[in-house]
């Protein structure tokens, strides 16, 4: 079974998981980039160019995989689909150099794996910076806050389409480019329930300090949303969407702080879990 990976910093825990995938890359001390706000395991993912780093075999649950892995770097590549033309209706998206050396490498692979975005969620997420609102949201059945203005769901869906068009853009472009193979997106992490005991804030820690933690329960409202959009937009195109495993969320549906490296990071630990939970989906658990 061949396996190709493409993701932004949410990728790490993944392949931390899978092994030393540093030292494939090339990545030493003298190269490592660091990150302040972010733990150390976040250092890395800027440090090189971009590359096709393949892994050993192994074995997940009882099949055997070969990883090819694409780590988009932090200021380069990001939004993976450059300048799309527009003619008419008709509208050619251009993937930038990362994505465009993934779908080469992952040509006749028997799946590919996106842990791609999830970042520019978090000022959404945690910060109370505007005037108290809510909206209803089916999965999070709790009373609207006291005070707060009720917006409608048709604007919280802009907001977020914002946010899902980015994965929706440079998935289906892969998907083009690689016809026959599988993809499967792996969300981020649902929101803790508050950053306290946090030592790494991932570059929001003034942020917070001058605006305050946006109400919990607010937050996983927006979280459960953009999860319930993101399945609405890739579901059509045939990419499956793979929600964080139960077991690495609270009673409450929070993400659980052990396993939190950051603000919206998974340690090494839940990589392993989505690696678990990805085997058991597809069949291969033991």
């Amino acid at each position: 079974m061949k396996i190709g990976l493409i993701g932004h910093s949410h990728v790490v825990c993944l392949l931390d998981a899978m092994g030393p995938w540093r030292d494939l890359m090339g990545i030493t001390a003298a190269t490592t980039v660091a990150r302040p706000g972010f733990a150390k395991a976040l250092d890395s993912w800027v440090s090189t160019g971009p590359k096709v780093v393949k892994m050993p075999a192994r074995q997940i649950g009882k099949m055997t995989v070969d990883v090819a892995a694409v780590v988009v770097l932090a200021h380069a590549d990001y939004d993976l689909i450059g300048k799309a033309d527009v003619q008419g209706r008709e509208i050619t998206l251009r993937p930038t150099p990362t994505l465009a050396l993934a779908a080469e490498a992952f040509k006749g692979y028997d799946l590919i794996i996106s842990v791609t975005f999830g970042g520019e969620m978090t000022g959404l997420l945690w910060l109370d910076d505007l005037p108290p609102y809510d909206f209803i949201e089916e999965t999070v059945p709790v009373p609207t806050r006291s005070g707060a203005q009720i917006i409608d769901r048709l604007y919280v869906k802009r907001v977020l389409d914002g946010k899902v068009s980015r994965v929706h853009m440079a998935l289906s472009w892969l998907g083009n480019a690689c016809r026959g193979s599988r993809i499967i997106h792996i969300m981020p992490p649902p929101p803790l329930e508050n950053t306290s005991g946090l030592a790494h804030l991932e570059g929001f820690a003034g942020a917070l300090r001058e605006h305050g933690e946006l109400d919990g329960t607010l937050r996983l409202k927006l979280y459960r949303a953009y999860l319930r959009q993101m399945i609405a937009a890739l579901n059509p195109n045939g990419t499956a969407v793979m929600a964080p495993p139960p077991g690495a969320q609270t009673s409450s549906g929070y993400f659980r702080k052990d396993l939190a490296i950051g603000l919206t990071h998974g340690n090494v630990r839940y990589g392993a879990m989505n690696w678990e939970a990805l085997a058991a989906g597809l069949g291969w658990a033991q």
